[in-house]
């Protein structure tokens, strides 16, 4: 089961958003999230949060579609997002799709991006994805189909750093350490059909971005 987190972070492509829903199995709002698609034909199956930043309007039209809400306090231990994750993990869900989940609040978008190593921890398949990137936990053989204008990242989570082999990139390499709190990974290209990425001792934050 593939499921779509609706964040109150920032989303900037409408079609985008229409698009990841359309493929989503079951579908959660987190709080202002759900103010994204009042407008739109996407009903969610689920609002969750403390509602101290939805729309007036937009929860009465969740009430009138018959969404199952579930309010939590403000003062609570967990994010709006995170609440949501777990729901899922709950439901089974095999793949998490996370948009809204970066933004102007650096804090939510950090906190956002380690969460993605809960689900990895779970084997289950995290993305945040907006208009400009996609971010996932990697580890092992990752391929990467090229696509134009398109950059990867690689980022070690841990002390120890990582080590990296790159095929099919302008910058490769043959069981490299990449250091922890480094900028060696960022801003690779693929150049031939596909990158192949081996990722070895430590997981690391792939980030595919385009400007």
């Amino acid at each position: 089961m593939k499921g779509l987190i609706i964040s109150n972070g920032e989303i900037k492509n409408d079609k985008l958003l229409r698009d990841v829903a359309r493929d989503s199995d079951y579908i959660i709002c987190a709080d202002g999230g759900a103010d994204y698609i009042a407008d739109t034909s996407i009903k969610p199956d689920f609002l969750i949060g403390d509602f101290d930043s939805i729309d007036k309007d937009t929860f009465r039209k969740m009430e009138r579609d018959k969404v199952t809400i579930k309010k939590f306090p403000i003062k609570k231990d967990y994010t709006d997002t995170e609440l949501a994750i777990n729901i899922l993990i709950e439901k089974g869900a095999e793949e998490i799709i996370f948009m809204g989940a970066t933004g102007s609040r650096l804090d939510h978008s950090l906190a956002n991006i380690h969460l993605l190593y809960k689900l990895y921890k779970m084997n289950i398949k995290g993305t945040i994805v907006n208009e400009n990137n996609k971010i996932f936990i990697g580890y092992g053989d990752i391929v990467i189909e090229k696509e134009e204008n398109t950059y990867v990242s690689i980022i070690p989570m841990w002390e120890r750093g990582s080590i990296v082999t790159l095929k099919g990139f302008q910058y490769e390499t043959d069981r490299k350490k990449f250091e922890f709190s480094s900028s060696y990974g960022i801003s690779n290209r693929i150049v031939k059909d596909r990158g192949e990425i081996k990722i070895e001792s430590g997981e690391c934050i792939i980030v595919i971005s385009k400007d």
